[in-house]
């Protein structure tokens, strides 16, 4: 189709779009009426259509940029933010998490595969060459010594533990904070805390495995490790997107992109913060427990479980009717 043909005849619905959103602007959707409230939704999915045809078949750059401006402003105005409340939460969680884990998957699973190539890494060459110098990382440094010493590092004293519970939470937010936080440098900041820690898990790996010892470190990380891991896949797949606004602004200025971005990732971010609390209460109470190592293992596999059949499969009606992006 010739561009001039496309405009002419889709113009009259993008006036008419801009017309319904400055109505509803002015008055607010309380006061719009129902019908053209259908009619606005109706227009903005036609506009999202357009706008990706035009993106196939046209080069023209003020057509995009102003279709590009008509669908953000658009979606930024019949999907703003409600407001906080109990029934807010609960929508939140019962499919806007669950919805914005599915739209932002790759970046997600790109934090993951991160972690475990270099948990592979890490694993191979301290079984390799016990002698490496990642021994001189002190944490890994003092798991060791305890290891050397056959300690079991788990035995947290049961007086101790709502303290420890309290410190390991706070460890979690802030490696959780910071895979997020350093997507502002374009990602790398967020990459290297992945590639960090998913090397110096490898590493304990390696080394409970040459001493023997897999089954006490495995049966401790496992039962809370799947959600805790799990919270910063999230965190650093938010830091990514971020990242992808710097790196790949699209049709849009890097401001707007990053403005975007952030804005979606804050959103994703958010949905950590019950998870991190609840890794937080098992890292200290359950893991370092006297219980069979099986039933922990158990443990950790319910949650996998929950957590596919959560952000699998919750909040999948709502959204086949809204819009999954921004284009």
């Amino acid at each position: 189709m010739n561009i001039d043909i496309f405009i002419r005849q889709r113009k009259p619905d993008w006036e008419k779009l801009e017309t319904l959103m400055k109505n509803f602007e002015k008055n607010g959707l309380e006061r719009v009426d129902q019908v053209q409230i259908l009619e606005l939704g109706d227009l903005y999915r036609r506009t999202v259509s357009d706008l990706s045809f035009a993106k196939s078949n046209f080069k023209d750059y003020r057509l995009l940029s102003y279709l590009n401006q008509l669908v953000a402003n658009s979606y930024a105005k019949i999907y703003r933010d409600e407001p906080f409340s109990f029934l807010s939460i609960m929508k939140y969680f019962s499919s806007d998490f669950p919805q914005l884990f599915r739209k932002y998957f790759k970046y997600i699973l790109l934090a993951f595969l991160a972690f475990v190539l270099t948990g592979i890494t890490g694993f191979f060459l301290v079984t390799a060459n016990h002698k490496i110098a990642v021994y001189e990382e002190q944490s890994i440094r003092e798991a060791f010594s305890k290891m050397k010493k056959e300690e079991k590092w788990a035995d947290i004293e049961r007086q101790a533990r709502p303290f420890a519970a309290s410190a390991i939470m706070t460890n979690n937010i802030k490696v959780v904070f910071l895979s997020f936080a350093f997507g502002i440098t374009a990602g790398i900041g967020t990459l290297f805390i992945i590639v960090s820690n998913g090397f110096h898990l490898g590493a304990c790996a390696g080394m409970a495995f040459m001493k023997g010892i897999s089954d006490l470190l495995w049966s401790f990380v496992f039962s809370h490790g799947m959600i805790e891991l799990t919270c910063i896949f999230i965190a650093a797949g938010a830091g990514f997107l971020i990242g992808d606004a710097i790196l790949n602004p699209g049709l849009f200025t890097r401001k707007e992109a990053l403005k975007n971005n952030s804005l979606e990732a804050v959103k994703l971010m958010a949905g950590t913060v019950p998870m991190l609390v609840l890794a937080g209460l098992i890292e200290g109470f359950i893991s370092p427990s006297g219980i069979n190592q099986l039933y922990k293992f158990g443990f950790g596999i319910l949650t996998i479980i929950l957590m596919v059949l959560y952000f699998g499969f919750t909040g999948r009606e709502k959204n086949d009717v809204r819009p999954k992006a921004v284009p």
